[in-house]
């Protein structure tokens, strides 16, 4: 098998004949905001109908989750899930399954949640010269060594968006173009409408030093390792999939965290009024709940500070709800400018934590803007109600995070400040399902 780049290496571990995305349920090992609340399911209901939209293709639909929570929700949408995985059984005939995003698209909402980071990149690291080189990987061990200087679209790449000049050794970079390259072609399948892209990102100006390589098995951060056994994802760099959409035609941006995007679309983590629990106990704790499950959603320091790529393709007008949101000068420079009137926002509002330390790396994180340090991806199942943003299996009867010192992320964590009020004052929570 020889020591393959981490790109190739990662393309046969994700989606060969008996790749892990081929093979596993990606909900066993991991949860996206899909599986955390039905509410996300909500706002993409009315996103599609802001958009006018015919028709919604969830692309990397795992098992068709999003799909069937839509169809529940109004079955006038058409539906379809772009997967590599075989159709799931006892998925509703009125959802389509292919593997391959279809063509001319017209009326649609196309959703990209979580997709873009698995899409295969190879990685760079500065040697102790001070030379950025390609890594090559074992696959059965996920070891590196170094290989090759980085040439042609790859240090063309490296330089307009994630430039390593002058950084110390050790210091690490993904190389985009293949995200950029398949946003661009799901820009270029539609004829008309809306595409969302929802993903864990960075942005040029404050990209992480150390990279963000990771693999997750059953709810668990992991060594990756391109064997197949585990995902194997990094963080996107979103504003050159924004930049890359516009290059293939897209005619309104909007760059937003997840927080900012489902609160314009209706997704309120403020907490029921405490009469109600008097008037009515069962619906106060309902309600509750759902504060909780929104809280999560919006959480900055977990499934909040994601980012939202908003853009329209062929005359589709960017739904009401989100023409609000405020500016963002820094995005239309990092675009290279002369794209402004196009763009919208991502920023972190004033008091949304925006940086992190790792004890996995040997430096301070940079701070960077509605980013999360690692993904919210986890199953639990083991608290009843709660407000859980993190990682791996929890345990009932131990609360503390499963990874002590990893980033935000996948992790058990105290509530903090949601929504400019405490949802649950002072208690450690682990999980809300």
């Amino acid at each position: 098998m020889g020591w393959p780049t981490w790109r190739g290496a990662t393309q046969d571990a994700l989606y060969g004949p008996a790749g892990f995305f081929r093979r596993e349920v990606p909900a066993d090992h991991f949860r996206t905001s899909v599986h955390a609340s039905d509410l996300f399911a909500g706002a993409v209901e009315r996103l599609a109908a802001a958009c006018g939209a015919h028709t919604v293709v969830d692309i990397g639909a795992g098992r068709g989750e999003l799909l069937t929570a839509l169809l529940a929700r109004d079955p006038s949408f058409g539906l379809v899930g772009v997967e590599v995985a075989a159709r799931p059984t006892g998925l509703s005939e009125q959802i389509a399954w292919t593997a391959a995003l279809p063509d001319g698209l017209d009326h649609v909402l196309v959703l990209a949640n979580e997709w873009l980071d698995d899409v295969p990149v190879d990685v760079v690291e500065v040697d102790d010269d001070g030379v950025p080189r390609i890594l090559h990987v074992e696959p059965t061990t996920g070891v590196e060594r170094f290989g090759p200087i980085p040439s042609g679209r790859d240090v063309e790449w490296l330089a307009r968006w994630w430039p390593l000049d002058g950084l110390e050794g050790g210091a690490r970079a993904e190389i985009g173009h293949p995200r950029d390259e398949a946003w661009a072609s799901v820009v270029r399948s539609v004829r008309r409408g809306v595409l969302v892209a929802v993903d864990y990102c960075h942005l040029r100006e404050a990209r992480p030093l150390f990279g963000t390589l990771a693999g997750y098995r059953q709810g668990r951060m992991v060594t990756p390792v391109p064997d197949g056994s585990c995902d194997v994802t990094a963080h996107v760099a979103l504003d050159a999939c924004a930049a890359a959409g516009i290059a293939a035609g897209a005619t309104v941006t909007v760059l937003a965290t997840q927080r900012l995007a489902l609160r314009a679309l209706g997704v309120d983590a403020s907490l029921p009024p405490r009469a109600l629990a008097r008037k009515d106990p069962p619906g106060y704790v309902a309600a509750l709940s759902m504060s909780s499950h929104a809280a999560e959603l919006l959480d900055p320091a977990g499934l909040g500070g994601f980012g939202w790529l908003v853009q329209t393709v062929g005359g589709a007008a960017l739904p009401e709800a989100l023409r609000h949101l405020p500016p963002a000068d820094a995005i239309a420079a990092a675009l290279d400018g002369g794209t402004g009137d196009r763009l919208g926002p991502i920023r972190a509002e004033s008091q949304d934590p925006v940086g992190g330390v790792d004890v996995d790396h040997a430096g301070l994180e940079h701070p960077r803007l509605g980013v999360v340090d690692h993904p919210v991806r986890d199953d639990d199942h083991d608290v009843a109600l709660g407000h859980q943003p993190g990682g791996g299996s929890v345990d009932a009867d131990d609360t503390g995070a499963a990874f002590t010192g990893d980033g935000i992320g996948r992790q058990a964590r105290a509530i903090g400040d949601i929504d400019d009020v405490h949802l649950f004052a002072g208690e450690e929570v682990s999980g809300s399902e």
